[in-house]
């Protein structure tokens, strides 16, 4: 077996059909075929994928921004996971996307957050713009799921900082009219859930005291008497 050269995240994004049918019949064809070199390939593309489309921000030199792949990030995305991620067969019997891609249960939850945190963060300039097509936001429904079914044990036991962030530009984002559409969206998004589903307590707890006080004190769980 040999290491495809030219990964399959290129052939993709240059295929010269990319019409969802004929992405779906090369899709069918490699799974038929797949093998260590094609596994390999997998592996490659999410590198990829995760590194360049995943980016916060492009320098955009004065030239409109289209992001890395001109707004092909998500059916990209969907190419290798699916309509949602592990919905479709094991591959060849034996590979879960999940697995070769490295989204496990806990994996994908830290990396969300973090890479929505990390796209809040950045700061725009004159030349330097927030990226539209950040990879994480269309894995929005996945994620959610498994905050859903997130234990308090597989929280980080901080003193929730880092979420104290997240949840003040979540608050911030979804009411400023005036920034960029993409983020102010996934805001939205974002405040929808933490407001109107069920959370891990911990979660809760933070994203309370943050919506209340704009800080976070020490996670203090409700123990029984």
């Amino acid at each position: 077996m040999f290491r495809d050269p030219l990964c399959l995240f290129f052939r993709v994004w240059l295929y010269p059909e990319s019409n969802p049918a004929a992405w779906e019949h090369l899709r069918t064809q490699l799974h038929k075929q797949f093998d260590d070199t094609i596994l390999w390939s997998y592996e490659d593309s999410f590198k990829y994928l995760y590194s360049l489309c995943n980016r916060a921000y492009f320098e955009t030199d004065n030239v409109q921004l289209e992001g890395l792949m001109g707004g092909l990030e998500e059916q990209v995305l969907r190419f290798f996971v699916g309509e949602k991620l592990d919905d479709q067969p094991i591959i060849a019997g034996r590979y879960k996307v999940s697995k070769i891609c490295n989204m496990s249960h806990i994996s994908l939850f830290s990396l969300f957050k973090s890479s929505i945190s990390g796209w809040f963060d950045f700061r725009e300039e004159e030349t330097v713009k927030a990226n539209p097509y950040v990879l994480m936001q269309y894995l929005l429904e996945e994620w959610h799921e498994k905050l859903l079914s997130l234990k308090n044990a597989y929280i980080e036991e901080d003193d929730g900082r880092g979420y104290a962030i997240f949840f003040k530009n979540i608050l911030k984002f979804s009411e400023d009219e005036n920034a960029d559409a993409p983020r102010r969206e996934m805001a939205k998004k974002l405040r929808y859930i933490f407001e109107n589903t069920p959370l891990p307590d911990k979660i809760q707890d933070w994203w309370q005291q943050i919506s209340e006080t704009g800080r976070i004190k020490k996670y203090k769980p409700n123990l029984p008497k």
